[in-house]
């Protein structure tokens, strides 16, 4: 029987020369074995993050914290030293805008208070207010009891390695499309 005899056997080779059509186009590009992995790490590393602040909300939630907030306040606290909400940014590797909202919030909280800062007219400074101490310390404690628990069974060395790769994942993925064309 010819393909014309029979009009849903032509749409049948359509929708079929279409589909292959579309699957050679759209396949993949060859991977070698490394790159396998890579993306591999890469979509573990996603779900992890979702897990991260999925645990981070119900850790912190109690402390008055949510993951955002427990992420600036935690690198004021870390710095030891007032910041301003550029620096934050920075050393949370997000926008000075997300940091900004976050900082309004914690401040609406009085977990945070602004000063000038004396080397910059309107980079005012970010510090911790006393409940904003306190929320950091009981928030600090009870990530050091999960911490010490989830690295009983751990190689230091290991983890090490593991920062390590992380670390310098990051710095490709911070150096893609800045190379000189």
């Amino acid at each position: 029987m010819m393909v014309g005899d029979n009009p849903f056997s032509l749409k049948q080779y359509v929708v079929k020369y279409v589909a292959w059509c579309h699957g050679v186009r759209m396949s993949k590009p060859h991977r070698s074995p490394q790159t396998e992995q890579l993306a591999e790490l890469i979509f573990e590393v996603f779900r992890l993050h979702g897990e991260l602040i999925a645990m981070g909300e119900r850790m912190v939630g109690p402390c008055g914290l949510t993951s955002a907030r427990w992420q600036v306040v935690g690198s004021i606290d870390e710095s030891g030293q007032p910041l301003t909400v550029p620096m934050i940014a920075r050393n949370l590797g997000i926008s000075r805008q997300a940091v900004q909202r976050v900082v309004n919030d914690l401040e609406h909280q009085g977990l945070v208070c602004l000063s000038e800062n004396p080397h910059h007219k309107t980079a005012r400074l970010v510090e911790l207010t006393e409940d904003g101490q306190s929320a950091v310390a009981e928030a600090n404690r009870v990530f050091t009891r999960w911490a010490n628990a989830t690295t009983a069974d751990l190689d230091a060395d290991r983890l090490a390695e593991t920062w390590r790769l992380l670390a310098e994942l990051r710095g490709h993925c911070r150096d893609y499309g800045m190379e000189e064309v």
